[in-house]
């Protein structure tokens, strides 16, 4: 399959998922942990892939097909894991959903190398085991911390 190809049909499939769900965070909180999910993940990716060079998307280099891939894939993956999480639940139900979405995330990332989309060249999958929960904890603590801000504007 066309890495191209891979890539619409994943941002097309996780899109449905995400508008389609019962919602749980409001329009500003998705706004807000989407924004800050496509920056991180731009972040990381300017360190691994630009400066350490460990893997790349696509094409090696700046590439501005990837940059439009974290748009298509990490909002709404963002959205769908946050909407979902079990924030006022027992620790060891975190832990189980933490190790579910890490699950899901290395099985796309196999995917996506399989595909073209996501090319190593230095990194190995097994990293990706440690850098997923660390992401997802990152993530709920930035929704956590959107909510106690919102909890205090005040509304006219």
């Amino acid at each position: 399959m066309s890495p191209y190809l891979f890539a619409l049909i994943s941002s097309i499939v996780f899109y449905s998922v995400a508008i389609q769900m019962p919602k749980r965070m409001t329009r500003l909180e998705i706004y807000c942990t989407s924004l800050s999910s496509v920056l991180i993940n731009v972040l990381i990716d300017v360190y691994l892939d630009m400066h350490m060079h460990l893997y790349n998307y696509f094409d090696p280099g700046i590439d501005y097909v990837a940059l439009i891939y974290n748009f298509a894939i990490f909002p709404p993956i963002s959205t769908i894991f946050l909407n979902y999480f079990p924030f006022s639940r027992h620790v060891w139900s975190k832990v189980k959903y933490l190790a579910g979405w890490t699950c899901f995330a290395l099985g796309y990332e196999f995917l996506s190398t399989r595909t073209g989309v996501l090319t190593y060249s230095g990194w190995h999958l097994w990293y990706s085991a440690f850098v997923y929960p660390a992401a997802q904890i990152l993530q709920a603590l930035n929704l956590a911390v959107i909510r106690k801000w919102c909890e205090k504007i005040p509304i006219h």
